[in-house]
């Protein structure tokens, strides 16, 4: 019980600190920002056709995420590296 409420601690610690830091860059990054909003809906859109057996995409959906990718790319070109690792996470799962 000792250990359990140290690790706790030192968890509720290291969230507050990361949440001052995060809060402290919010609008140094904002292309970080920008990157992480175009990236969240295509993958969720490749996750829900996943979950529901339909991997065929329409057309429009694929246009759609692929120019959803693009700007995220044209504002944080490491974005590259996070689709990257999607495409990869997906194919060993």
């Amino acid at each position: 019980a000792i250990q359990s409420t140290a690790i706790e601690k030192v968890y509720k610690i290291t969230f507050f600190i990361c949440a001052i830091a995060i809060t402290n860059q919010m609008y140094s990054g904002t292309s970080d920002f920008l990157s992480f909003v175009f990236l969240v809906p295509p993958f969720l859109i490749i996750l829900d056709s996943i979950n529901l057996k339909k991997i065929n995409l329409s057309i429009n959906f694929c246009v759609f995420i692929g120019l959803l990718f693009a700007i995220s790319i044209a504002s944080r070109p490491m974005a590259i590296i996070l689709i990257a690792l999607f495409y990869t996470s997906m194919f060993l799962i």
